[in-house]
């Protein structure tokens, strides 16, 4: 088995977090299921909010 370690995802962690200031990251895949192999990667989606503007470019106030 070829896990990534910890600290190497909470770095990738921390500079999703810098970065994109995501609401979640989720930890998918061959990682999250401990079934890794030499060739595995990292997969993390995360979810950022997005506005939606009208046709006059008005953004609506968050919830």
């Amino acid at each position: 088995m070829f896990m990534v370690s910890q600290t190497t995802l909470n770095s990738v962690r921390d500079r999703l977090v810098e970065g994109f200031h995501p609401v979640r990251i989720i930890l998918f895949g061959s990682q999250a299921r401990r079934q890794t192999d030499p060739r595995s990667d990292i997969d993390l989606p995360y979810c950022t909010v997005f506005f939606i503007c009208d046709n006059s470019g008005h953004v609506p106030e968050k919830a």
